[in-house]
């Protein structure tokens, strides 16, 4: 047996293991299933349609059309395979510093864990955090850079509240010990030059 007939039995193996990866185009997604399925066209523009693909536990994504992926074939069947990763050229994150990792959207939306080891999240529109409690717990502090602050409950603050600017209140307020204004005290400060009145001399002005 010379090289061209080793050749020649080894080449249906040569063509398998070609065949078991390739590099292909997302074509359509139908994202309504419990194991997300895909169209994709490879480099010969051959189309495969209703393969799977698998995604890490806990992370999934609906990637748009154009997006690029590999996918395996079992034994080099092409009839079958399972896309095990997709990446988007077009949308991708750049020039992230060595160890940081960052989730991202199309729209700009992003959450980068800095190499610093603090996260920033950034959106175009809104981020939002809907629980049943919502727990911040910050050693030093805790800032709000922001024109307008809402709050459509009950504020309740255990601390000692600062404001450095006024204080406009539509409604009552009511101190359960004292009000000081201008360092006189509801409570304690007393009126000079005054002829004392009756027992009900009304409150003064």
């Amino acid at each position: 047996m010379n090289l061209s007939d080793i050749a020649r039995l080894l080449q249906p193996l040569r063509m398998a293991v070609s065949n078991v990866v390739a590099r292909v185009v997302l074509k359509a997604i139908d994202d309504t299933r419990k194991m997300q399925s895909v169209q994709v066209a490879g480099l010969t523009d051959e189309v495969r349609g209703d393969l799977e693909r698998f995604q890490n536990y806990g992370f999934t994504s609906n990637p748009h059309p154009g997006a690029e992926a590999i996918v395996l074939y079992a034994g080099g069947i092409r009839e079958g395979g399972v896309v095990i990763v997709v990446d988007d050229r077009r949308y991708r994150l750049k020039s992230l510093a060595p160890g940081e990792v960052a989730m991202f959207n199309d729209q700009g939306a992003q959450t980068i864990m800095k190499a610093d080891g603090s996260i920033e999240s950034t959106s175009p529109v809104k981020i939002k955090a809907t629980a049943p409690e919502c727990e911040v717990v910050a050693s030093t502090k805790v800032r709000l850079d922001t024109p307008l602050t809402e709050v459509t409950g009950t504020l309740h603050v255990t601390g000692v509240a600062t404001f450095d600017e006024n204080v406009n209140c539509a409604k009552t307020v009511t101190g359960t010990v004292d009000v000081v204004g201008g360092g006189k005290s509801l409570k304690t400060h007393t009126h000079s030059g005054v002829t004392a009145g009756g027992a009900n001399t009304g409150p003064p002005t």
